[in-house]
């Protein structure tokens, strides 16, 4: 079953205001070629920017775990709080933590009817301006990368899981 409500929409919503902000803290920038972990950390960002503006629900995979969670929810929260959506789970008899469960899948893959509704929502709020050649400037420590457009005093942080760089939405939102 899948659910794609008005409320489901608003964590869409969430997700393009964070899309937003990271695209726009850098479209003006042209910098220096960062290379090593840098440049792949540069890279997973333009990765991420690419499949939000083409709708490409893999765009999803490219933020943190603890991201993800934190926009699943805020989706659960915003759903449960709508009374039309809270009389479907009970009639449903799904509990929050199975509605948990079901964004976690319906999102992880790209291809489902939630995933495409979101990055379809979520790519409104891209510029549709080409970033592959934009060149940005990357501190790596560890497993944390400041991503920063030069001249730009606002910066993007992105963390490796699993030998994979990946945004932390946290860093944009001010968690």
């Amino acid at each position: 079953m899948i659910f794609v409500t008005n409320k489901i929409k608003k964590l869409c919503q969430i997700i393009s205001i964070v899309a937003v902000i990271v695209f726009s803290l850098f479209l003006p920038c042209l910098a220096q070629a960062a290379q090593g972990e840098e440049a792949a950390a540069i890279n997973a960002f333009k990765t991420f920017v690419k499949y939000a503006q083409i709708q490409d629900g893999r765009a999803w995979s490219l933020f943190t775990a603890q991201s993800q969670n934190l926009f699943i929810e805020m989706g659960v929260d915003a759903a449960v709080s709508d009374p039309n959506m809270k009389a479907l789970m009970q009639k449903e008899g799904m509990s929050r933590q199975d509605l948990v469960q079901l964004m976690k899948v319906e999102l992880a893959n790209p291809n489902s009817e939630m995933a495409k509704a979101c990055w379809a929502e979520a790519s409104k709020y891209f510029p549709t301006e080409d970033i592959s050649n934009v060149e940005f400037t990357a501190v790596v420590s560890g497993n944390t990368a400041i991503i920063r457009g030069p001249g730009s005093a606002t910066s993007l942080t992105m963390i490796k899981e699993n030998g994979q760089w990946k945004v932390d939405a946290m860093s944009v939102m001010g968690q």
